[in-house]
Parts: structure tokens; sequence; C-alpha cells
């Protein structure tokens, strides 16, 4: 699992699958993730959890940099591994709403469904 943690307001995106073993062979092969963002110019300093947290400007930009990783290891969305988001959601909870300011959007209690499917 390679986390990012940026200011998108999503705390983390991570990547799984269906074994032990295969997770450790997809979270080693993903570690390409950092010449992605070393292409786009952004920092790969680890965190002293284990994610990167490069100066994204939105949560696309977060999962499309996850994607490009996962594409440019060789793997496919759905059908070898999932990704799976760590909202943290309670951090951006605020008098019944959910306040995602980066993307200054406001949410009622359905934020789950509507925006995390």
């Amino acid at each position: 699992m390679h986390p990012i943690m940026s200011n998108s307001g999503i705390h983390g995106y991570a990547i799984g699958a269906d074994s032990f073993s295969e997770g450790f062979r997809v979270g080693w092969r993903f570690s390409i993730i950092s010449k992605v963002l070393a292409s786009q110019g952004k920092s790969t300093a680890v965190g002293d959890e284990g994610g990167f947290a490069p100066d994204l400007n939105s949560n696309e930009a977060a999962i499309e940099t996850v994607l490009e990783a996962i594409d440019r290891a060789g793997y496919q969305v759905g059908e070898d591994v999932v990704l799976t988001l760590d909202a943290a959601a309670s951090e951006f909870f605020e008098d019944g709403q959910y306040l995602l300011v980066v993307v200054r959007r406001v949410s009622g209690y359905s934020f789950h469904g509507r925006f995390l499917g």
C-alpha cells in the first residue's frame, strides 16, 4: 500500500489485492509511483507512515496520479487491483455537513454515496 497524503482533502489512496503475497508484489511494483511523482515535478519524500506527501491541487489530481502509476506498473484497476480511499471524513464534518474546502463543495449526509460511491 502506498498512500498519498496531500492537501486534496482525502487522507490516503490505498491499493488492495486478493492476498498478502499478491499485495506485497503489487506494493513492490507500485513503487513506480515515485517515478510518476518525479515526472510531475512533485516531491517523492516519504513520511513517517510510509506515504508520499506531494503538493497536489485536487482529489482528482491525486487519483489520476495513482491511476497512472497503476497503469505504468502493468496493472488494471478493477481487474488486478482496486482503489480504496481513506477520506478521514470526520476531519471535515462540520455542523452536520461535509465541507470540502479544497474543492469548495458542501455536502449533506449523503456524501459517501454521492462522492465516494
